[in-house]
Order: C-alpha cells, then structure tokens, then sequence
C-alpha cells in the first residue's frame, strides 16, 4: 500500500508540475517578454528564450510542490468536530 501511494504522489507533483510549467508559465513569460520587447521597440524575439525557460522552470518548481502538497493534505481526514 505505501509503494502505491508514493506512486500517487510522485505522479501527482510531475503532474502538477508539467501542467503549470509548461501550460501556463511558458507561454505566459512568452508573451510577457514580448510585449515588453514591443513597448521599448526592441527586437520582439530578444531575451524570448531565456524567459521562456525560467518560466517553465519556475512554473514547474510551483506546481510540483503545490501538486504534493494537495496529494498529502487530499489523503488526510477531515478533523473532527
């Protein structure tokens, strides 16, 4: 039973993590990075990638703590009145 809940959890971090990283904080630091590049009239690919990549990562690191930590507080009972 632990190894199938350590399965759980680990499956719930990457998970949480892939999702944040990936679907809301790269394309976020994207667009964020370039319409910035645009307001200063600066090369609109300028400094993309390195946005993009400490977004993902950033993003990443938020949800997979964020994702163990609803897999832990999730399996915990309610307290009793």
């Amino acid at each position: 039973m632990a190894g199938a809940a350590k399965k759980g959890f680990i499956r719930q971090v990457v998970e949480s993590g892939i999702s944040e990283g990936v679907f809301e904080e790269l394309p976020q630091s994207i667009q964020e990075q370039m319409w910035q590049n645009f307001a200063t009239d600066k090369p609109l690919t300028d400094g993309v990638g390195n946005a993009a990549a400490l977004g993902m990562l950033s993003g990443a690191a938020m949800g997979g703590v964020g994702g163990g930590y609803n897999a832990v507080i999730g399996k915990q009972s309610p307290p009793t009145p």
